[in-house]
């Protein structure tokens, strides 16, 4: 978890502004570095999470890589960071580069000799990156409270995400603008067995920690955590869960931790901390940002929450102040499933008003894709809460549930299949390994 800035042109009193980017620097709180090359300004805010990092801003070959995230199929016996890896592989193959990349991420990398600037949030923008574009100037922060300080308001702008951009650096014109990843929408398989993989998989891989006994993540009675808890145990990883409050069922919960006697767990009470506690705490760590749910079915959106005083962001705040208080710093995050398996309803039936079609799939794909919620909406809103939140206590949140080729894996079941339980692929695999769940229920916060 890191944060950065960017700017095209030279701008005044910018050290000034820069050594108040109070937000960004809780994200990466341990080592700030500024790169000023002619016009351009750079900086870098780093979270370093082993003693064993790449300093950014990096330079090589008359290149320059800012990045914030995390990638998965780096090749870990060549180069020893993502930094060191990105840089290479940009250089050598650039925009294309991209492409190839497994990760979660956002990026900019400059061409000094070609002058030219490439830009690039991951398919589901599960990092951070707001910008503003203004005649000949580029402006790029990870939060955009540091965007309004120069002036800026409603030219900010959230950087569109599954997207790479090439600006010309040195009048900010767009030379190329392309999608990163195009989904396959056939619906093939009839297996969940490839999906059972993948998913193992990706939780494996975003169990890579740079110290022991750092990660975290939230135990509920409901699918999406449970199946987290429920690999976590088969693959002998370190994690400790989190229960927040009682709203859940109980009794599954302590089923599912008597199942799983060597893997952590426990519970936080909220009754001990106050309204007034809570409310020091959002005013200390977050800025002011809405919710962006709504359905494609234009009867609903809540646009004008302040997610600071939605219950879930409050509920993450908690379990941020105690997780940083047992020294973890790396979440495993349960968004997407409510998204993309399930839109929050099932068999036509709309669980909650911001569901677009009611979770029913119909046999041509391309009828509702992209819905909604699968790259905006509630996905957009969650994901901003879970990284807002835990980048303020400098944690790095990843996701196993957005991994692409987990997603590609879930498009490409038949219909009969998505259709089969509520969220189907996480249905069989609870099911299949007698793993304590309550059928077709969702609870919310």
């Amino acid at each position: 978890m890191c944060s950065f800035f960017f700017s095209n042109k030279n701008l005044k009193s910018i050290k000034n502004l820069l050594s108040e980017d109070y937000y960004n620097k809780l994200r990466g709180p341990n080592i700030t570095n500024i790169l000023e090359h002619k016009e351009i300004i750079l900086l870098h805010n780093l979270l370093s999470m082993s003693e064993d990092f790449s300093p950014q801003p990096k330079l090589k070959n008359n290149c320059i890589l800012l990045f914030n995230g995390e990638i998965y199929n780096n090749d870990i016996k060549k180069y020893k960071s993502d930094t060191d890896y990105l840089i290479d592989l940009l250089i050598n193959e650039g925009a294309l580069g991209l492409k190839k990349i497994r990760g979660e991420f956002a990026l900019i990398f400059i061409n000094i000799e070609k002058s030219t600037i490439l830009v690039a949030r991951d398919t589901f923008g599960t990092k951070p990156l707001s910008y503003v574009h203004d005649g000949e100037k580029l402006l790029f922060s990870t939060l955009p409270p540091l965007l309004f300080k120069f002036g800026y308001s409603k030219e900010v702008k959230e950087f569109p995400v599954n997207k790479f951009i090439e600006y010309d650096l040195d009048n900010a014109s767009i030379l190329k603008e392309e999608t990163l990843h195009q989904f396959n929408l056939n619906q093939e398989i009839d297996s969940f067995d490839e999906f059972e993989n993948i998913l193992r998989e990706s939780i494996e891989l975003r169990c890579r920690e740079p110290r022991e006994n750092s990660i975290f993540s939230g135990l509920s009675s409901g699918y999406d955590s449970g199946t987290i808890h429920l690999m976590i145990t088969q693959l002998n990883k370190s994690c400790k869960f989190y229960t927040v409050g009682n709203k859940e069922n109980n009794k599954i919960i302590n089923e599912r931790v008597k199942l799983s006697p060597k893997v952590e767990h426990k519970k936080i009470n909220i009754g001990l901390f106050s309204k007034m506690k809570i409310n020091s705490l959002s005013k200390k760590k977050l800025f002011k940002f809405n919710s962006l749910i709504k359905s494609d079915q234009g009867d609903y959106n809540e646009f004008d929450l302040d997610m600071r005083n939605d219950n879930g962001t409050r509920k993450f705040l908690i379990l941020c102040n105690c997780a940083k208080k047992d020294k973890k710093n790396i979440f495993l995050s349960g968004v997407g499933p409510d998204e993309i398996f399930s839109d929050y309803g099932h068999k036509g039936k709309r669980y909650y008003p911001h569901s677009n079609f009611g979770g029913l799939f119909p046999s041509d794909l391309n009828k509702i894709f992209p819905w909604g919620s699968f790259f905006d909406s509630s996905m957009r809103t969650y994901i901003n809460k879970e990284e807002y939140v835990g980048g303020s206590f400098g944690m790095e949140i990843r996701y196993p549930f957005l991994d692409i080729k987990l997603i590609q894996s879930f498009l490409s079941l038949k219909a009969e299949l998505k259709n089969s339980n509520y969220k189907a692929p996480l249905h069989h695999i609870l099911e299949k390994y007698s793993y304590p769940f309550e059928k077709n229920i969702k609870r919310g916060f």
